[in-house]
Parts: structure tokens; C-alpha cells; sequence
């Protein structure tokens, strides 16, 4: 068709509009600063061949009636050109990270997919050089927009010099997907630059090491809860083996150097070979769903996802993260021993302050000293104990929630820690040392269960604030905050737990392992779960407290008559 022509023929043209196939983009200008500042955005059009294959022309109709200023670009370009894929290993791009020119000569949009960046624990930076263009300057300035196809995310980065590549790719804990099979696609990076500076452009990619610690910890911060209650159940199980053959029972500090000799590094080289055989078992062929934590979901109907496949230790399905558990475990290790020296140095303070509290002047004499001196552990009569235990309960089944009740318990025990440590220290015997390293240990599991009650408690007091009650609510069941009562009740008599010499001190040694793995397993999916554990190990150590003092229905009987368990009440010094 010939328009330049003085022609009086007409020509029919049958038109296809293209409005319904605009894709808008953020104006990408030197000015601009962000992808979603209020700017007339950039329209843009992208065709395959075999789409414009029954056209002859594309028309651009500008209806503005007075003169704006603007710019169009249109190109053809193959697709071996305008798309590149960098095959590189995820530890080669996290230790050398990734660099690439864009050269002079090349399309307008330009995408990079890097199917190693898949997975959501790491973050990068990328850098992008600047783009010489002259006097005239650019048309726009580069442009960036990454994005993921499974699952779908996309975010555009305006003006861009430096971007922060994070991505919700692969992520801990997250069922598999629908097709069965993980797909490891990778990030795609498509980059709209000015095609007439015909210049090149550096662009380099590297890992961003104080992003990624961010990123793991924001994915892994109930971690820091479940393993160092696992380092907690070593250091008690050995504890008690010590205990039942020597009769001594030493240190917190000693016996997790025991344990790091020992049992920790199996425990953690075991756990990092089980992480690698979850991850390809999450990988593999889709099976009958998971049955959950002690079958309780074994009744459910099937769906076409296992939703609990991704739920235990690390829930990574990639096997490149099995060194994350002994790096946890070192991390937790070294918080156990912070948290274990903090306790240590509020104790020793708080010992000082009632040690001080509790002193006589000097010029009275070492007999009236030690005379007016206030016991370490007064002699309560079981009935009282009793009463105030049955209150407590009562008052969790009714009233308060069983956190409350353990918070309290916490509170006591460290009292409790406090007059022991005052009471081995003025009489120097090492069975009053005994004693205080055991209740300084049952303090620090305590305090290492705390976090996961915390919370509730919160929750507990918002709704006391806005009148919001719910009847027959579970935490109000007595069962889960008995076992911790009657430990810290029958600590604060000043009582050790007895050896167990019989085949019975191997349930101990069981019940402290088991609550190592269990923790490890689904500490970090069940976190709430992790109270049950221990008040469940509580019972059983309040059972060895109660066979050793010939505890019987008829001496219950006998406490409720009035009289004391053995018949007289002992004197405590």
C-alpha cells in the first residue's frame, strides 16, 4: 500500500487491536526510585512469530491531538539471543559468585535464568554497571524484573544500579508440589535496557552473607528452641547415668563436656545422614501421605498432597542443606552454655542478696550467729504441701492456664536453686552440691521450655483484657503441668532424687534420649509439643521421688489424717 501517492483509491484495512495484549511496566527513568511510585507507566507489547504470521503490518495510531513527548521501539529478535541459561553450581555461585556482560549489539529485553538460584534460604546482590549513552542520553534506564514460574512470584526493580535478589522458592517446611516432582527451574532475571547507547553493560551477582544468616534464622528461629533442649537431654541423661553408678551428680558444665566427647557428635553425624535420606525421600516418588506425629491423622481422607511430608528435622527437601544440623548444634551448644552461665550468675547474685539478708552482726557470738541463722530449707509437713498443690491444680483446671502455673513453677525453682547453692556453700558437703546441680539442671530445662509457653500466657492476658473467655479451653487440662508441679514442690523440700541401682535407670537413659530425638524430629513443626516431652520425663522423675520415700496409699491416708509421712517431721537444717 502506497500512501505517499496522490492515489484516490481507498484501501480496507481489517484490523486487529492490540490494547487487550498490553503488558504495563514501571517507568524505568533516572528519577525513578521505586516500582510502584504513581508514574505513567511503560506499555509493552511481545509476540511470537507464529502470532503475527497472518498479518502484513503493524500500525501505530497516535491519537493525541497536540504533540507529547515520548519515544517507540520495535525489533525483532531470536529467542537463542534474547533468553540465556547459566548452568553453575549453587557452591560455585555462592563462593564466586556470577558475573556476565551484556553486550553492545543485543535485543531490548534480555532474560538470564539460573535454575541454581531456587531456594529461599539464600539471599544475593546483584550489581548492574552504568550504561553510557552520550550527550543525548537514554531513552530509559535499565529495568529489572525477576521472577519464579513455580511458585509464581514476580517483582521489578526501576532505574536499577543494585538489587537485593530474594525469592519464596523452596522453602523448609512446605508441602511438595502438586505435580509430584520438585521442579528446579531457578530464578529468571529479564532486563529492558536502552537497545540505541550500544553499549555494554556488567552485570555481577554474589551472596549476601549477612542476608542469608538473616534469612535461615527467620526460617529457623523455633530451631534455636527445639535444639538446645536436645542438648539439654543428653546433658541430663548423662547426668543421671553418673548419678545412679557413682552417686555423684556433677556439674552442667561437665557433663556437657561428657557429652561433647561422646554422645552429641553421633547424635548430630546421625541426624545430618537423616536429613539427606528425608530430602530425597521428599524428592522421590509421590507415596500414601504421612500418618503424622504418633498416627494421629491416620483416619483422614487422602488428598492429592501429603502436607506432612516436609515436617521433620529440617523439613529441606534439598539435599544440599544436611550440614545445617551440626552447624545448629554447634550454635545451640553455644547458646546452652551462655543460657547456663546467665543462670549461674543470677543465682550466685541472688544468693549473695539473701545470704546478706540473712546476716547477723558481728559482734554477736558464732553460737547466737548460727542460732539466729534462718534455715536453708524449712520444714513444711506434707499435709501443707499437699493442700497447696491441690490448690494450684484446682486453680489450672479452673481459672488459670497451665503456662501461668509453669511460670510460677520456674519462679520457685529458682528459689529453690537460690537456697541450695547458699546451703552447699556454708557447709561445703558434697552431697548439698548434689543436690544444688540438680536443681540447677531441672531450672535450665525449665527455663529452655519456657519460650513455648510464653506466648499462650500472652495470648491468655490479651483476652482477659478484652473480656474474650472460651469455655473447656485445653490448656486448662492439670495433666500437662502436674508432673512439673510435684517435681518443684518435692525440690523445694530440699529432697535429692534417689540413685536407681535396679534395671529401672535405663528407662531414665531411655526417656532423655527419647526426648533428644523426638526434639530433633518435630521440635521444630510440633514446638508445642516439646512441653509434653518433658512434663511426660518429669513424671517419671517424680516417680523415682516418691518410690525412694516409701510412698503408699496408706501413707497418703496418713497425711491426710493429719500425720506425717514417715511419722515425725524432719528437721531441715
Amino acid at each position: 500500500m502506497d500512501l505517499s501517492g496522490a492515489s484516490s483509491g481507498s484501501t480496507r484495512l481489517a484490523c486487529k487491536n492490540a490494547a487487550s495484549d498490553v503488558i504495563f511496566l514501571p517507568a524505568s527513568t533516572r528519577t525513578s526510585k521505586h516500582s510502584f511510585d504513581e508514574t505513567q507507566p511503560f506499555t509493552y507489547l511481545q509476540y511470537n512469530v507464529a502470532d503475527l504470521a497472518e498479518h502484513q503490518f503493524v500500525a501505530i495510531v497516535d491519537k493525541c491531538r497536540r504533540q507529547e513527548g515520548g519515544w517507540a521501539i520495535a525489533e525483532f529478535s531470536d529467542k537463542a539471543e534474547s533468553r540465556t541459561q547459566i548452568r553453575v553450581g549453587l557452591i560455585r555461585l555462592l563462593t564466586f559468585g556470577l558475573r556476565l556482560v551484556l553486550p553492545a549489539v543485543r535485543p531490548t529485553v534480555k532474560e538470564i535464568n539460573v535454575p541454581a538460584l531456587h531456594s529461599s534460604l539464600f539471599a544475593y546482590k546483584l550489581r548492574v554497571g552504568p550504561q553510557a549513552c552520550g550527550d543525548d542520553g537514554e531513552l530509559f534506564t535499565p529495568l529489572l524484573r525477576q521472577y519464579l514460574s513455580e511458585p509464581y512470584e514476580s517483582k521489578y526493580f526501576v532505574n536499577v544500579k543494585e538489587a537485593d535478589i530474594n525469592l519464596h522458592g523452596i522453602a523448609p517446611f512446605m508441602p511438595p508440589p502438586l505435580q509430584g516432582q520438585q521442579s528446579y527451574e531457578g530464578v529468571s532475571l529479564q532486563f529492558w535496557s536502552d537497545p540505541t547507547c550500544n553499549t555494554s553493560i556488567d552485570i555481577s551477582l554474589k551472596a549476601d552473607i549477612p542476608g542469608s544468616i538473616g534469612k535461615l534464622f527467620v526460617r529457623y528461629r523455633i530451631v534455636f528452641v527445639a535444639f538446645p533442649i536436645l542438648i539439654m537431654a543428653l546433658v541430663l541423661r548423662k547426668q543421671f547415668a553418673i548419678h545412679d553408678d557413682s552417686g555423684v551428680f556433677i556439674t552442667f558444665a561437665e557433663s556437657l563436656n561428657l557429652c561433647l566427647r561422646s554422645s552429641l557428635p553421633l547424635l548430630l553425624l546421625a541426624m545430618s545422614f537423616l536429613a539427606m535420606i528425608l530430602a530425597n525421600s521428599s524428592t522421590a516418588k509421590r507415596r500414601s501421605p504421612s500418618r503424622g506425629l504418633l498416627f494421629w491423622r491416620g483416619n483422614e481422607t487422602e488428598s492429592l498432597v501429603d502436607y506432612t511430608k516436609n515436617d521433620l528435622l529440617l523439613g529441606s527437601s534439598d539435599p544440599f542443606f544436611w550440614f545445617l544440623v551440626p552447624l545448629f548444634g554447634l550454635l545451640s551448644t553455644g547458646v546452652c552454655v551462655i543460657v547456663n552461665f546467665a543462670a549461674l550468675a543470677v543465682i550466685d547474685l541472688l544468693c549473695f542478696t539473701y545470704t546478706f539478708a540473712n546476716t547477723r552482726p558481728a559482734w554477736l557470738r558464732n553460737d547466737d550467729r548460727r542460732r539466729h541463722m534462718a534455715p536453708a530449707f524449712a520444714a513444711v509437713s506434707p499435709r501443707r504441701r499437699l493442700i497447696t498443690t491441690s490448690v494450684l491444680l484446682l486453680m489450672v483446671s479452673t481459672v488459670i492456664p497451665h503456662q501461668f502455673a509453669y511460670v510460677v513453677a520456674c519462679v520457685v525453682q529458682i528459689a529453690t536453686c537460690t537456697r541450695a547453692l547458699r546451703f552447699a556453700k556454708e557447709t561445703q558437703s558434697g552431697a548439698h552440691y548434689n543436690f544444688y546441680n540438680y536443681a540447677h539442671s531441672i531450672l535450665v530445662l525449665m527455663l529452655w521450655i519456657l519460650p513455648i509457653n510464653i506466648p499462650i500466657l500472652i495470648v491468655w492476658v490479651h483476652n482477659l483484657a478484652v473480656h474474650w473467655l472460651t469455655p473447656f479451653s485445653s490448656h486448662h487440662n492439670v495433666l500437662s503441668i502436674m508432673p512439673f508441679i510435684l517435681l518443684v514442690e518435692t525440690l523445694t523440700g530440699g529432697k535429692m532424687i534417689p540413685r536407681v541401682t535396679t534395671k529401672f535407670r535405663y528407662i531414665t537413659n531411655i526417656l532423655f534420649f527419647s526426648l533428644a530425638v523426638l526434639t530433633a524430629l518435630y521440635g521444630a513443626t510440633y514446638a508445642y509439643f516439646l512441653h509434653h516431652l518433658a512434663n511426660g520425663v518429669c513424671a517419671w522423675l517424680v516417680a523415682i521421688h516418691f518410690s525412694g520415700s516409701g510412698f503408699s496409699l496408706s501413707a497418703l491416708n496418713q497425711i491426710l489424717e493429719g500425720g506425717d509421712l514417715e511419722g515425725h517431721v524432719k528437721k531441715r537444717p
